[in-house]
């Protein structure tokens, strides 16, 4: 299974980088997501991860790791069609919004 991750706002691909080699090292097969939000509107960012997941999703089972916006991305791209969903999600640090009529 492989598993892509996805750096946060302001951040790049290689605050993840010590995440990815501990993976790597414990025989997991990753892959890098990144993004540039200064220069790529929030749609653009979010349709090149959904190609993105759509390919790894052919390419078998596959799990996610995001920090932050990337977790809202994520959460948007797979929203936007019936992709294949991954195996497992784990979102460090992603805003939730919480609906205030329920608490």
């Amino acid at each position: 299974m492989k598993i892509l991750l996805i750096h946060g706002l302001s951040r790049t691909s290689l605050s993840l980088l010590s995440l990815e080699l501990y993976l790597q090292q414990s025989g997991w097969a990753t892959e890098q997501f990144s993004y540039l939000a200064v220069s790529e509107t929030f749609d653009c960012i979010v349709e090149r991860l959904r190609v993105r997941l759509q390919t790894l999703a052919s390419q078998g089972a596959y799990g996610i790791v995001a920090h932050s916006l990337g977790g809202l991305l994520v959460r948007a791209a797979l929203g936007l069609n019936s992709l294949e969903m991954p195996r497992h999600i784990v979102m460090l640090g992603t805003p939730v919004s919480i609906n205030p009529s329920r608490t």
